[in-house]
């Protein structure tokens, strides 16, 4: 078994499995028939990424599911009630064309449940399973980029905050600062954030 790193970009395989979920998509869209359940992925989303959250997409998978199973549950009540209505029809043998009307709503029943049941597992592994393997590359990086996104002083120390981070104690504090020594002199930190970092540092020593 292949083993998941979600720090680690998407491969070429589960690319091409979101691009087939987008795709998949564009019919729905086109006859408005599946226009909300794509807005709950949608703003989900891009709630993941204006928040840096993976919960976002998996509550808006959740709510997806939710929408689905209830259409799904009209399909099946509409389905039994024409297909009863058709067996009846058939057995008293009236011949007439509601008889034929009533064959065809079930028929239609049936495609739609087969649809949404389709729709299902469609978004469950075409873009939840390879998002989910790889949520802290998606948050960071988003989906199709294999690069990491360039460190900026605003992030670099969102993700090293010394106050924020448990791994501090995990080393000493001339540890840490040689850690910040080294990102001022490679000129990824100003003066005045080392010089606040250090402080911080020897405070809490």
């Amino acid at each position: 078994m292949e083993k998941v790193l979600k720090n680690e970009p998407l491969s070429a395989t589960e690319h091409f499995k979101v691009g087939m979920f987008l795709l998949l998509l564009i019919p729905p869209i086109i006859f408005l028939i599946g226009i909300i359940p794509v807005l709950f992925l949608a703003f989900g989303y891009y709630m993941m990424k204006k928040n840096n959250d993976f919960s976002s997409v998996e509550a808006s998978v959740k709510a997806f599911n939710i929408y689905l199973m209830l259409v799904a549950i009209l399909c099946i009540l509409f389905t039994v009630y024409f297909a009863l209505d058709y067996l009846l029809e058939y057995l008293t043998s009236t011949g007439n064309s509601y008889y034929r009307q009533s064959f065809d709503l079930t028929l239609l029943g049936i495609f739609f449940l087969v649809t949404t049941l389709f729709y299902f597992l469609v978004v469950k592994y075409l873009y939840f399973k390879p998002l989910q393997n790889h949520s802290e590359w998606v948050v960071i990086n988003g989906t199709f980029s294999n690069k990491p996104k360039k460190s900026t002083p605003d992030n670099l120390k969102a993700s090293v905050d010394i106050l924020q981070s448990e791994k501090l104690k995990q080393y000493s504090v001339a540890d840490e600062l040689l850690k910040w020594a080294k990102l001022k002199e490679g000129g990824l930190i100003t003066e005045e954030e080392f010089n606040e970092a250090r402080s911080k540092l020897l405070n809490r020593s």
